[in-house]
């Protein structure tokens, strides 16, 4: 028997044994590949290829860096904010001879929630024509561990990150897109905030509140032609997620 014949018949006794969860799976694969589909078709009614910036948050490595490659071959100029000004500026660069678009990038430790670092940042967006923001910066757990046992720090290091960073950043850019009368902004989250995952409490909780945000923000701005949209990500190698390989069910 071949590799991926053996392969399918294990993927169809896991989904008779959990036919729930199957499901759910594909669900969710169809809607984002579908949602995928839909944005890339359209990115152009925001801006793309015609001077419009792409402001992508957490551009490191992993999913943030690959959205900031995928836009700047879309057509726009893209902005790169994190904590690692070196690595930003390395990725600004690659980006910037490949696509032959221009490139900015800001250094902000969004864990320290500092009022005078946001102000700044907020300034070095003034003036842009921002089509499309994603909400990409995120931080999880060092190690699964029960609530009572996380430290302080780590707790609010989370909440900074992944909720505060998110609102702060829109609320900079969401005026001149209401302005401009169009915008997509995207909101990464992860499965651990559509399905509650012990020992991972914090994490899990931040991740949840960005899906109800979205939904809420998507219904106030959409009047304005903005378009804000909620991301679900599963297994994906990258820092963040301490995945090293991907496979079939890692990407």
């Amino acid at each position: 028997m071949s590799y991926a014949r053996s392969l399918a018949n294990s993927g169809i006794q896991l989904a008779n044994a959990y036919p729930l969860a199957a499901s759910l799976l594909l669900g969710f694969g169809a809607i984002t590949i579908a949602k995928f589909c839909y944005r890339t078709l359209s990115l152009k009614r925001y801006g793309a290829k015609k001077g419009a910036w792409a402001i992508v948050t957490g551009t490191s490595d992993g999913i943030d860096k690959e959205f900031a490659f995928q836009l700047a071959k879309a057509g726009f100029n893209v902005f790169l904010v994190a904590r690692n000004l070196e690595l930003l500026d390395t990725a600004a660069a690659e980006i910037a001879s490949k696509y032959s678009v221009s490139t900015q990038t800001a250094s902000i430790d969004f864990a320290k929630d500092d009022d005078a670092a946001y102000e700044i940042l907020s300034q070095k967006f003034q003036g842009l024509d921002v089509g499309v923001l994603v909400n990409n910066v995120g931080k999880s757990h060092a190690m699964p561990v029960y609530l009572v046992d996380t430290p302080k720090e780590e707790m609010a290091d989370i909440v900074s990150i992944n909720v505060n960073a998110t609102m702060r950043v829109t609320y900079s850019i969401l005026p001149g897109m209401i302005h401009g009368k169009r915008g997509l902004i995207l909101n990464i989250g992860s499965f651990a905030g559509a399905i509650p995952s012990p020992m991972l409490a914090t994490y899990s909780g931040t991740k949840a509140f960005l899906a109800t945000f979205t939904s809420a923000l998507a219904e106030e701005v959409r009047q304005h032609g903005i378009t804000v949209e909620h991301i679900n990500t599963y297994f994906v190698v990258s820092k963040l997620s301490k995945i090293r390989k991907s496979s079939t069910l890692i990407s």
